[in-house]
């Protein structure tokens, strides 16, 4: 796509932002259908952060459906800063390029079979994607033998250079392509990402899906627990589910198995960890407080389920936490007590009983309630990474300002009152409900005196 037309999708998609749910959707569909999907990617790309929170559903293309049972262990990192087990984005484009130049075939047979099948048919998307699958990694493992064999990378219509890179992740991609339907079955009957928890029936399935591939393939056994992993926020259940002994797996085999994947699953979350203590700056700090508390959790599952009396293991997990520490105390904390302290600054101005817009004071209040909430979710893990006492200070901080803001809260208008109540919840995430009540009482102490004089 030429310079000039990624510019005007930069400006659909910023236009598009302000639009509410269903038009920011109907703008989506009207992209998608037309010929060409390059600008369908360009403002989706814009659009991810709304995207993931309504989670529309996406007619299928053959592109979409080539790489769905890898979307999972998909990140935005260049190929050669991956955790093992990860797939960069970057791959997909040269990816796809190869499969069009090597058997453009079989992605129009893919093409027609999908256009008659709705967005939410994901058993019919997966019934035509099993051949698929199975033809593409055909396609792949027949370019990479190529490679092994002639040493060139390049292909007669791709005008993607293929660097080393991205060769080893196509050849991990082509592993996924192995077990693609077992990952799509299992992605169906489990419960949605993240997987808090595995249910009965649900070990019963993992299991007998893990038993079926070890009698194939220990190599697409990986590639599946990998995947499927990335979809759980206690990975490490997984992991003391392969270590069970009803997993039938050669015991050498599963030790195997057990280090390599917990390696790849620490080493991904310590990744995660370290991109988070690299961050610039922090546009949805609520978001972020949840991220943290998802990737604490994974971090201490994975610490007690897999073997951590390596060394290297445990220089991982404690560089994890130490990353996750200093982003939650240096620049977490910092961006929701400024979020917090522009909200109720903006509330102060308008404690008068002059005419407000309701709607702005409702969003400013939420705003600061969501932000008391997300620093009460850091305090609750905070001794889980070393953090406990610097957060501690780091509240007291932050509630002695809300506090302040109550002072000016005394008898009068209905307004008043709601910023009372207000700032009490906020003290009662804050620092506990036994200070939240010492305030009631000194603000109605003060009520009283004031109606004395």
């Amino acid at each position: 796509m030429a310079t000039d037309e990624l510019s005007e999708w930069r400006e659909v998609a910023v236009a598009s932002l302000g639009l509410p749910d269903e038009k920011l959707l109907r703008v989506l569909s009207l992209v998608e259908s037309a010929p060409g999907t390059g600008e369908a990617q360009e403002l989706r790309r814009r659009l991810r952060p709304r995207l993931f929170e309504l989670r529309p559903p996406r007619k299928m293309t053959a592109q979409r459906l080539l790489f769905l049972p890898a979307e999972d262990v998909l990140v935005s990192q260049e190929p050669r800063h991956l955790a093992p087990g990860r797939l960069s984005r970057a791959f997909i484009k040269p990816c796809w390029q190869i499969l069009l130049a090597c058997d453009p075939d079989t992605v129009q047979a893919a093409t027609d079979d999908l256009r008659d099948i709705g967005a939410s048919d994901t058993q019919g998307v997966c019934e035509i994607g099993k051949m698929f699958w199975k033809r593409v990694g055909e396609v792949l493992s027949d370019y990479i033998g190529g490679v092994s064999v002639s040493g060139r990378r390049r292909v007669d219509g791709c005008d993607l250079e293929i660097t080393k890179d991205i060769l080893g992740q196509i050849a991990q991609f082509s592993d996924i392509l192995l077990v693609a339907p077992e990952i799509e079955l299992v992605k169906q009957r489990l419960p949605a990402r993240p997987i808090m928890a595995l249910s009965e029936f649900s070990e019963t399935l993992l299991r007998k899906v893990i038993n079926d591939l070890a009698e194939v393939s220990l190599v697409g056994l990986e590639s599946f627990v990998c995947v499927i992993m990335a979809r759980m926020s206690y990975p490490g259940d997984m992991i003391k589910l392969i270590s069970s002994p009803v997993v039938r797996i050669d015991e050498s085999a599963r030790l195997t198995l057990v280090r390599k994947l917990g390696g790849s699953a620490v080493a991904a979350v310590a990744g995660e960890a370290a991109q988070m203590r690299d961050v610039e700056a922090i546009t949805d700090p609520n978001r972020s407080s949840q991220a943290t508390e998802q990737l604490v959790s994974r971090l201490l599952s994975l610490e007690q389920s897999a073997d951590g009396g390596r060394g290297n293991l445990r220089e991982q997990v404690a560089a994890a936490r130490t990353d996750i520490g200093t982003f939650v105390v240096d620049k977490l904390t910092v961006a929701l007590d400024d979020s917090m302290a522009a909200a109720l600054q903006a509330l102060t101005i308008n404690l008068g009983d002059g005419a407000s817009d309701e709607e702005a004071e409702f969003r400013l209040e939420k705003c600061v309630d969501e932000c008391a909430q997300s620093l009460k979710r850091c305090a609750g893990f905070a001794d889980t990474i070393g953090i406990k006492r610097e957060l501690g200070d780091r509240l007291k901080e932050i509630c002695e300002k809300v506090m302040r803001y109550g002072e000016g809260l005394g008898p009068g208008p209905e307004r008043c009152q709601r910023r009372l109540v207000l700032l009490v919840r906020l003290v009662e995430l804050l620092a506990g409900p036994d200070q939240a009540q010492r305030v009631l009482l000194t603000h109605f102490k003060t009520m009283d005196q004031a109606i004395g004089a």
